[in-house]
């Protein structure tokens, strides 16, 4: 099975068919559903980069929401 393109969806088109090779596909999709599973996305750097960075900035956000709620627990403790 060939990777998806996921830059260029819009761009796919389907090569023009004749009548009995259409037929003849649609029989071949009713026999065989094709699995989900099998699917692939093909990844461009710069979307691996981009999910990579909003991964760091929701870790980051998660360290920020943590010492937020923590630091004044922290300030309580060494003012006693």
């Amino acid at each position: 099975m060939e990777p998806i393109d996921t830059m260029n969806l819009a761009a796919m088109s389907m090569p023009p068919m004749k009548k009995e090779e259409e037929e003849q596909r649609l029989a071949q999709q009713e026999e065989a559903r094709v699995d989900t599973t099998e699917m692939r996305l093909m990844l461009f750097p710069s979307q691996i980069h981009k999910l990579s960075c909003l991964l760091a900035l929701l870790a980051h956000l998660r360290w920020v929401r943590l010492w937020v709620h923590l630091l004044p627990l922290v300030k309580q403790c060494y003012s006693c």
